[in-house]
């Protein structure tokens, strides 16, 4: 039986990262950007509170991660969302950006999860330039949260891939490794729609394109809070839970 290469990287990382979510982690921080704004970021954070952890998210289409570290105001209404503890969502179509240095201090995290790289990929910066704006996120991170575990979910091959995403995936993967962090490439997780929409965001490609999100959204959930009780009971079982999946 021949397996997809997406399929058995998801399996090989799954098996690594398996049982490395600790007991003690209940407070998790959420940042994005538009994709965390749309379906990926809507089903992920669902999936996480549906698995009893504390949960807070924030999005912001067009950011970058030295949005978050400076607390930007977004320049046009590209959508916002920010999903409290509660389960309170409040969407406007433009918003100021939460500082992290606030984040941090006001509910002090024991995992970060960010994804935010599609915008460098296509922000027009320079390489040392995206370097430095991801590396000064990071240092913001760990001067308030020393201990705290982090993931970063790296972008997908979008149908308009720009072209700076591999150096740009590579920076960040760098600089995880550098800050103790967890980097996820998503490029082998997702296969963007044929068809449609912008050719950049799931959400406007349809249902093909939203089932694809949530898709992703169950992958990086099982990477990096793995249900035990779930694992080893077949891909039918476990993507009942990914809802229209």
């Amino acid at each position: 039986m021949r397996i997809h290469e997406g399929a058995l990287y998801f399996l090989i990382m799954a098996a690594l990262l398996s049982g490395q979510a600790q007991a003690g982690e209940k407070r998790i921080l959420f940042l994005g950007d538009s994709q965390s704004y749309g379906m990926f970021g809507e089903e992920l954070d669902r999936l996480m509170r549906h698995q009893g952890l504390d949960v807070e998210s924030y999005a912001r289409g067009g950011a970058t991660p030295d949005w978050y570290t400076l607390g930007k105001k977004q320049p046009e209404p590209w959508g916002a969302v920010d999903r409290g503890r509660s389960g309170s969502v409040e969407s406007t179509p433009q918003k100021k950006t939460p500082r992290l240095e606030d984040l941090l201090k006001a509910n002090p995290p024991d995992h970060l999860i960010v994804e935010l790289s599609d915008n460098l990929a296509r922000s027009g910066w320079t390489l040392k330039k995206i370097e430095k704006v991801t590396e000064e996120f990071l240092k913001e991170f760990r001067k308030y949260s020393p201990q705290a575990k982090c993931t970063w979910v790296g972008s997908f091959n979008a149908a308009k891939k720009p072209a700076l995403l591999g150096p740009v995936l590579d920076i960040i993967s760098d600089l995880a490794t550098k800050y103790n962090c967890r980097f996820i490439d998503s490029r082998p997780l997702v296969t963007y729609p044929a068809q449609g929409g912008d050719q950049f965001h799931l959400d406007t490609v349809g249902e093909a394109g939203r089932k694809e999100a949530r898709s992703w959204a169950f992958k990086i959930r099982e990477l990096v809070f793995p249900v035990q009780a779930e694992r080893g009971k077949g891909s039918t079982t476990i993507c009942r839970e990914c809802k229209g999946h």
